[in-house]
């Protein structure tokens, strides 16, 4: 019950990702998978992204060099695989995946340098249902080494933090962030406010997501969303059960970026900035009353949003435009 933080090298963002199983059985043990062919694998050879020294060194002994470990492959399903990499000194760092019949592989060389640990992926959509197979190290020349960490398989789109499984057949499932603040009337005002956010959304995934101050239903709200139309954004008040700003938002923002958003409510007009710039105002508008929840989702705990957070401000006046734009520059 501790919420999670991401860390990029200078600033830390809260971490809201969905429910993922990594269906990797031994993600740092290779020693473990089910077939390792023409490499020696050195266990505990550095320090790996968890501070311990529990890096694994890969040296190719021969040509056809893999390490290999099956999965259930489901047709339709898409998959991503990822695993931590540092280069010593190959020339060739090549993932590949089995689904029984078709073969998916991303050479990823060009990624992974010698200095730093680096997350490399791939995503596959499982054509075949049968016995699969995710491989690593897929031929590394002879004599050439790279350390591996942090092997995770998962069913999406997109690769969330890692996973340790040490060993759990069916995979080992981290639920879903859900991250609410309830019974928080007083420090909101529903006549007048603003609700500012700076977040980045882990995925342009064709989803609708929503981060709200609401009555702790869909009848009263302020909403700012990420739209499932690509590069668009959802801005919307809710009064009574009645939207005030139909079809109103943003475009052309990239989703996956840092982006900043400003709703401002009060006196009957609602205004909406992104990264500095004003989207047209909208008059006419019914505050909503009873405000006193703040949820990573609409009021009735759907349409959860999956970002890194940087910062969530609520103000009790509405700003004046001049203090939008700096908020949201």
């Amino acid at each position: 019950n501790l919420a999670r933080v991401d860390y990029d090298g200078t600033a830390s963002s809260l971490l809201a990702e969905p429910m993922r199983t990594n269906l990797v059985t031994y993600s740092s043990d290779f020693t473990n998978w089910n077939q390792i062919a023409n490499i020696t694998l050195i266990q505990n050879s550095t320090t790996s992204p968890s501070g311990e020294n529990d890096g694994t060194k890969f040296l190719s002994t021969s040509t056809g060099a893999k390490v290999r470990a099956n999965f259930s492959a489901v047709s339709g399903t898409t998959y991503t695989f990822s695993v931590y990499c540092k280069n010593i000194d190959a020339t060739f760092i090549k993932l590949l995946a089995y689904d029984g019949a078709n073969e998916f592989n991303a050479n990823l060389t060009s990624e992974v340098n010698t200095s730093t640990w680096t997350r490399i992926s791939f995503t596959f959509t499982a054509a075949n249902t049968a016995t699969g197979q995710i491989q690593i190290a897929r031929d590394l020349p002879n004599g050439e080494s790279v350390y591996f960490w942090g092997a995770q398989l998962e069913a999406g789109t997109y690769a969330t933090s890692y996973i340790p499984n040490f060993g759990t057949a069916l995979g080992v499932t981290r639920v879903q962030d859900q991250y609410e603040k309830t019974g928080i009337s007083n420090l909101i005002n529903s006549e007048e406010g603003v609700l500012f956010v700076e977040m980045a959304a882990l995925s342009d995934d064709g989803t609708d997501r929503r981060i709200t101050l609401s009555d702790g239903s869909v009848s009263d709200q302020v909403i700012i969303g990420l739209s499932r139309f690509a590069s668009n954004i959802n801005a919307e008040i809710h009064s009574g059960g009645v939207l005030q700003t139909s079809g109103w938002g943003g475009t052309g923002v990239t989703q996956t970026n840092n982006n900043k958003f400003a709703i401002s409510w009060g006196s009957g007009t609602m205004k909406f900035y992104i990264n500095g710039s004003p989207i047209s105002p909208q008059t006419g508008i019914t505050s909503p009353i009873g405000l006193n929840s703040l949820k990573f989702s609409l009021g009735n705990d759907t349409l959860n949003m999956f970002a890194k957070v940087k910062q969530l401000q609520i103000f009790k006046t509405a700003l004046t435009d001049p203090e939008l734009v700096t908020l949201t520059t």
